[in-house]
């Protein structure tokens, strides 16, 4: 009967964390995705300078 009681409140306690970290991963899923979103724009942004300032040298 204890090991039973036991195995109870272990499963209770698990899904517990479980919910934690899905809403943890979905907070840092959501900082990452912005994170990655800022990071492509300023790489888009960037491109064409390089490129502009890359042929100015050239020429």
């Amino acid at each position: 009967m204890k090991r039973i009681k036991n195995r109870k409140a272990g499963n209770t306690i698990k899904k517990r964390e479980k919910r934690k970290p899905g809403l943890l991963r979905e907070i840092l899923n959501e900082f990452l995705d912005s994170i990655v979103i800022s990071l492509l724009i300023r790489i888009v942004l960037w491109i064409p300078r390089v490129i502009f300032s890359f042929f100015k040298n050239l020429f």
